[in-house]
């Protein structure tokens, strides 16, 4: 996130690193950085330093209703498959640092999950970034490896259920796009009202490939949900796919769409290595959920109380460049690896 939590007081995350990993602070700075986790750099007394990550588990809800409770069981299964796959030789995943305990995940208060996890040295990128072809096979490489990586009987990881994350909160928007909330309320207004009709046909394509996608689960393998360059690392030891908070089990093409903008060569290359056939309407159901949520997510940010924070600007950017996009038939999220 680009901007600091409110209502987390710095030195209760400080005093959980400190009794929880046993991280005594000499500094810690924010980092305006991504979406959903806030971050910060941290260096300990004898000069180590520390990547911590923290989550807001009333905004990380799938919907209104869920817990909190739910939603830490839910972050730490999918941190706990990182952890899992470190654990049994995949050096690609840069995994959460157990705490003391043996725990991945830890919670302040009611509201904010931590983790921590060692810095990486390496080039890191942007999400939507352009970045060569050869770098974007070498993802699919790590991918492919990660799809065959066996997970031990006893950690009994998610399963992706095709829930589409604030669906409600999109739904209700739709039929009632009127609020008062903030700066944004009359602009998303009208945006929403223009764009009706196309937001309901995307949620009813949506409900049609998941229908036909669930008799599909023996597909499941291990599935990051985010390898957009953004999460993606070179360092010396070769490339390292970072921010493991989605992880399911999933079809791989939850993977996979990010890396294929259409030219066919991600399918090709992990066909190739994986001897297994890429689904096309996997792949399209997967892009459509990723718009899907993120409108979602953006549109409660903005119907709840907002001004005008680096992170409201970014979630009106995101709402209006999804719908103008999906307007004019552009079904390609993200350009991060054409």
């Amino acid at each position: 996130m680009l901007s600091r939590p409110e209502g987390l007081d710095e030195r209760a995350l400080l005093a959980e690193l400190e009794e929880g990993w046993a991280i005594r602070t000499a500094s810690a700075s924010y980092l305006p950085l991504g979406a959903g986790s806030h971050h910060w750099w941290v260096e300990d007394i004898d000069a180590r330093a520390w990547f911590v990550t923290v989550d807001d588990l009333n905004a990380r809800r799938n919907d209104p209703t869920e817990s909190r409770i739910a939603v830490f069981d839910r972050l730490a299964a999918a941190l706990g498959v990182a952890h899992a796959l470190s654990e049994r030789g995949a050096r690609f995943v840069a995994a959460p640092v157990p705490a003391r305990a043996g725990e991945v995940l830890r919670v302040i208060g009611e509201e904010w999950a931590v983790a921590v996890y060692p810095m990486i040295d390496g080039e890191t990128f942007r999400g939507g970034q352009c970045l060569p072809l050869s770098d974007r096979l070498e993802v699919v490489d790590l991918i492919s490896r990660l799809h065959s990586v066996p997970l031990p009987p006893s950690l009994r990881p998610r399963s992706d259920d095709y829930r589409l994350q604030n669906r409600r909160d999109l739904e209700d928007a739709v039929r009632h796009p009127a609020s008062d909330a903030g700066p944004y309320a009359e602009p998303l207004e009208q945006l929403l009202t223009e764009h009706r009709r196309l937001i309901v046909d995307m949620l009813g394509e949506y409900d049609a490939l998941v229908a036909s996608a669930r008799g599909l689960s023996d597909r499941h393998v291990p599935t990051h949900g985010e390898p957009h360059a953004g999460n993606a690392m070179r360092t010396t030891r070769g490339w390292v796919l970072v921010d493991w908070d989605m992880a399911l089990l999933a079809a791989p093409e939850r993977d996979l769409w990010l890396l294929e903008p259409g030219d066919g060569v991600a399918t090709a290359a992990y066909e190739a290595v994986t001897r297994v056939d890429v689904i096309p309407a996997l792949l399209t159901l997967f892009r459509l959920r990723w718009d899907l949520a993120d409108l979602g997510l953006d549109i409660a940010r903005l119907r709840a109380p907002h001004a005008t924070s680096a992170d409201d600007n970014r979630s009106w950017d995101g709402i209006a460049h999804v719908l103008s996009r999906r307007a004019t038939g552009d079904v390609v999220p993200h350009a991060a690896w054409r």
